[in-house]
């Protein structure tokens, strides 16, 4: 996995959990100011074009927003954009766009000690930057890929609302794939999908109650290596509802959260991963689901259906491989791993699940009601009683004998390496109130 080293003075404090505030970002109206920041990418791994593009797809598909893109002219994307010669070209732009505005700012790229990176000898300051949107009557603002400004302006401006950074102190962003031009910054994703699956409030808002969930699945990803913070100290979204269904194939990864009113949101991946279009006129029926995406301008008729677990899919009319996607949910109980689930919602009446003992067994009577499963594992020389409670956005809830239960995203491993690059241990745990327990 590659890595860029990201240029942060101080973490954020970790504050109590204000719902409060996201809750008066969902109650604004849907007009406001998007501007989606490029950075100069100076490295041989240049991801954030492709996440910029994805971005401006991502705000460009919801209704009321004006969204611009604002670029280095010499490393245009796929999406329309304005572009900057120099820092100075970049704050005038900025500053003119903003003015009196609810703005929502996504700064994409790498900072060094100077500041983002927005030439080869240029960098765009935190003042700066501040004072570029210091004339918003509010703006928020994101910090994704190896920048931590949000958390810097913020601090400097009394207009801020929402601020969020995809790194905490001294660490460092995730890109994926390595060495492919189709890279993008691994944060943004899970950012995206959860913005995807989100249907109401305005686009920060929307940023804001999807940001809970991406940190938890960047936590769990980066193996605690990387700990998106926010100023906010927002928390996941409830899981409560029906569970995403994910279906993969070659080309594509389709994503489904269905409501409860026959319809369905949720967003179409490229073959790399990275969301490139919202779900659009989902329709549910008993043992299907219809729906159109967008790809380059083009308009996509999707078809899903359930065959005994497996889904059968066609694309404008056309037959393609595709497969469920499990969750894994590692078991812990007291600190030790009893096993491994894996779960996949299904279009059917109940999920496809597998869970294999460390002993090796595998459990054979599952209890399913409602979006919850039930069934004991043998352990230890006992009987152990597991509960899975999943729910939206892929979350799974694990209770595993008496302990207290946990987000699946939150049960991470690890491999231990000596000098020579041999692994020679592994080890577990469980992330609960900012620490780690396990084996």
């Amino acid at each position: 996995m590659n890595r860029c080293k990201a240029s942060v003075s101080k973490h954020f404090g970790r504050v109590a959990l204000v719902f409060a505030a996201v809750a008066g970002l969902m109650s604004r109206a849907a007009s406001e100011t998007v501007v989606v920041i490029q950075g100069f990418q100076v490295q041989e791994d240049t991801y954030a074009a492709n996440t910029v593009d994805a971005y401006l797809q991502a705000f460009r598909s919801a209704e009321g927003a004006i969204v611009t893109g604002l670029r280095p002219a010499s490393q245009p994307g796929w999406e329309d954009s304005e572009s900057y010669t120099d820092e100075a070209s970049l704050v005038e732009q900025l500053s003119s766009m903003t003015k009196g505005t609810e703005t929502l700012v996504v700064v994409v790229g790498d900072a060094d000690q100077d500041g983002l990176i927005v030439g080869k000898s240029e960098r765009l300051s935190a003042a700066d930057l501040a004072d570029a949107i210091s004339g918003a009557e509010s703006a928020s603002l994101l910090s994704a890929g190896c920048n931590a400004l949000a958390r810097d302006v913020h601090k400097r401006l009394s207009n801020m609302g929402f601020s969020a950074s995809g790194v905490g102190s001294g660490q460092a962003a995730h890109t994926w794939p390595k060495g492919d031009r189709g890279q993008y910054d691994l944060f943004s994703r899970y950012l995206l999908e959860g913005y995807y699956l989100t249907s109401a409030g305005s686009e920060t808002a929307r940023i804001a109650s999807a940001f809970g969930i991406a940190q938890h699945r960047m936590i769990h990803k980066s193996g605690g290596s990387q700990w998106p913070v926010s100023a906010e100290g927002v928390s996941s979204p409830s899981a409560d509802g029906a569970p995403l269904i994910v279906v993969a194939g070659h080309e594509y990864t389709i994503a489904l959260q269905v409501g409860t009113d026959g319809g369905a949101v949720g967003y179409v991946s490229n073959s790399l991963g990275l969301p490139l279009s919202r779900v659009q006129g989902g329709r549910v029926e008993p043992g299907r689901v219809s729906l159109a995406f967008a790809e380059r301008g083009r308009s996509r008729r999707v078809s899903i259906s359930d065959a005994e677990g497996v889904p059968q899919v066609t694309i404008d009319g056309r037959s393609s491989t595709f497969a469920y996607r499990p969750v894994r949910v590692e078991l812990i109980s007291k600190g030790q791993l009893v096993g491994t689930t894996f779960i996949a919602a299904t279009l059917g009446s109940a999920p496809l699940v597998k869970t294999v003992a460390s002993s090796g067994s595998e459990v054979a009577t599952y209890d399913y009601d409602e979006g919850k499963l039930s069934f004991t594992i043998e352990a230890g020389g006992g009987s152990i009683p597991v509960s899975l409670d999943y729910g939206t956005y892929g979350r799974v809830v694990a209770t595993v004998g008496d302990d207290h239960p946990y987000d699946a995203y939150n049960a991470n491993r690890y491999g231990l390496y000596d000098n020579q690059g041999n692994r020679v241990a592994s080890a577990h745990g469980v992330v609960r109130w900012s620490r780690l327990s396990g084996e």
